[in-house]
């Protein structure tokens, strides 16, 4: 009998003991991952005769898993720049947060042509201060902006936003005063684009705006007082309207 035991320590070796052990025990992921993480040769390699705690990863999860802080395995959690998500929970689109996917609506690609997105607004009670440019489909950028004000192309989550900030301020009369309409800035997330609009200011919506988080102020093109939102919205108040640029849709209701 010691010759048995001595043969096998001999060939599984002290860090194969514990995949040896697994497989002839069995026990799934209710080891603590944190102290095997800590233990040689824990995936049991060929002398445990194949014997990993859970899978082939050196902290004893299984594929797919990975360590908690509570020492159980676990499913892998998105990693967002230096922070980790709690399970259920996704990166930002600039993959510096982590969001709850059910809060935010990233994107959306285009909510549809000119007369649709306008009875969308007019159904929330949003108004639009000019008519539909013509062509009403060219989202050109530079030059100067026509007599006319075009929401065709906006993005989904910029018309979502802009009903969501008419919920959130009833009786302001929210107004959009630029859309998609030609001679705007360039950039990638530009009017032309479909992410940024321009509102009318009101005292209401003023007051709305200004008590979300306070970012500094924007230099440049439209200087103004920054305010920013949960879904990492910017709210500019330039000198005669308020200059959104929308990339995710979450309420702002208090």
């Amino acid at each position: 009998a010691w010759l048995l035991v001595n043969t096998f320590l001999n060939v599984v070796g002290a860090g194969g003991i514990a995949g040896a052990t697994k497989s002839l025990f069995g026990g799934g992921t209710s080891g603590n991952c944190i102290v095997a993480k800590q233990q040689k040769g824990i995936d049991g390699g060929a002398a445990g005769g194949g014997g990993q705690l859970t899978g082939g990863q050196p902290n004893g999860c299984a594929n797919g898993q990975t360590c908690q802080s509570n020492g159980k395995c676990g499913p892998a959690q998105a990693k967002c720049g230096d922070a980790t998500c709690t399970t259920g929970q996704v990166c930002s689109t600039d993959g510096k947060s982590c969001v709850d996917p059910q809060s935010c609506t990233y994107g959306g690609g285009s909510g549809g042509n000119e007369d649709a997105v306008r009875q969308q607004l007019a159904a929330a009670g949003v108004s639009i201060n000019k008519g539909v440019c013509s062509p009403p489909d060219d989202h050109s950028c530079g030059g100067t902006p026509p007599s006319c004000t075009d929401v065709g192309g906006m993005q989904s989550a910029t018309i979502s936003q802009i009903i969501n900030i008419a919920n959130a301020c009833p009786g302001c009369g929210v107004q959009v005063t630029g859309g998609t309409e030609p001679g705007h800035a360039c950039g990638t997330y530009s009017h032309g684009n479909g992410y940024k609009v321009d509102l009318h200011p009101t005292s209401g919506l003023d007051a709305l705006l200004k008590s979300l988080t306070y970012q500094g102020t924007r230099n440049g093109d439209g200087p103004g007082p920054s305010y920013g939102d949960s879904c990492g919205n910017q709210y500019v108040r330039e000198s005669d309207h308020w200059d959104a640029t929308i990339k995710a849709t979450c309420s702002l209701g208090h």
